[in-house]
């Protein structure tokens, strides 16, 4: 429930969205399946172009193969018709996007990141947007609740202090980190992680490089398994290259100790894990999607989790949040 105000308001499904790869984009109403019945899901738009969609809070954006950069706008569609979207961008240029809090941002094939201002496109002009970087190493941005992070391909990590560009300059940022290893970064709320090319995972503890001494990791995992993290609220999860699933419970490392996970799951098909505030979901090789329920796994016996679809087209899964 949220109260705002003096208004109650009590929120029923969860904020997940899923991409199909003739580009449909569907939202998660509820109920979960029943048997093979999986009723729960309305429809939000019918694209081919549609390349990539990301959620924060209560927000969804869009992607095209083209550049263009929509958001949804509240509409779902009716029929054949999917009107509730607003173009934001046009720019060929842009190959992926990334929101938190209630802001959004686009990174450039030529490493150039930009930010949402809030002024969408009016006709073939789009003027609502500001640069905040121009480095043609940027491999990556990921956004929390209120900050932004880029990642090099030389592994450097760098956080947007609050300066844009002025011309050429673009002075906002701070140097984090500095691993060749580093391969993804995921954040969430304020909170940073990285994951190896060896498995081994790290989170950011507030202590920013000095010159080449980058000291502000700890590490909270070391197996050679893991292939992806994802992060909601204040939870970490991390997908192994055999479908298992673990949740950090919050005890990290000690030499190569790292005792501070518990497994979720252990099903082979799964492909792709997604969290938002306290909720986690995955994504199977068949397109099913399932959302965990809270048991973790007893043995081999893992019975937490309740199937939400059973559609093979399903390509990609996103959830946003209530915050």
């Amino acid at each position: 429930m949220i109260i705002a105000g003096n208004e109650l308001y009590q929120l029923h499904t969860d904020l997940l969205y899923q991409l199909h790869n003739d580009g449909w984009i569907w939202r998660y109403t509820g109920p979960p399946c029943s048997g093979d019945s999986c009723p729960g899901w309305q429809r939000l738009d019918d694209n081919p172009r549609t390349a990539e969609m990301v959620a924060a809070g209560r927000q969804l954006f869009q992607r095209h193969d083209d550049g263009h950069v929509w958001r949804y706008t509240g509409a779902p569609c009716s029929g054949d018709s999917c009107l509730g979207w607003q173009m934001l961008d046009n720019n060929p240029k842009t190959i992926s996007i990334a929101a938190g809090g209630n802001q959004l941002f686009q990174r450039h094939n030529d490493g150039w990141i930009w930010r949402y201002t809030g002024t969408p496109c009016s006709g073939d002009s789009c003027p609502g947007w500001q640069r905040l970087d121009n480095n043609p190493n940027t491999v990556a941005i990921v956004a929390g609740r209120s900050q932004l992070f880029q990642l090099h391909n030389n592994g450097r990590i760098w956080r947007y202090t609050g300066t844009p560009c002025s011309g050429d300059s673009c002075p906002g940022w701070q140097l984090f980190d500095n691993n060749p290893k580093t391969i993804r970064i995921a954040a969430a709320g304020n909170q940073l992680f990285q994951l190896h090319n060896d498995g081994r995972i790290w989170r950011y503890t507030g202590t920013p490089c000095s010159g080449d001494s980058c000291p502000g990791w700890q590490m909270l995992d070391n197996n050679v398994k893991t292939v992806a993290i994802a992060a909601g609220d204040n939870q970490l999860f991390q997908l192994h290259n055999d479908g298992w699933i673990w949740r950090y419970t919050g005890t990290p490392c000690s030499g190569d100790s790292c005792p501070g996970w518990q497994r979720l799951d252990n099903n082979p098909k799964t492909v792709a894990i997604a969290a938002g505030d306290n909720q986690l979901f995955q994504l199977h090789n068949d397109g099913w999607i399932w959302r965990y329920t809270g048991t973790p796994c007893s043995g081999d016996s893992c019975p937490g989790w309740q199937r939400l679809d059973n559609n093979p087209k399903t390509r990609s899964i996103a959830a946003g949040s209530f915050n």
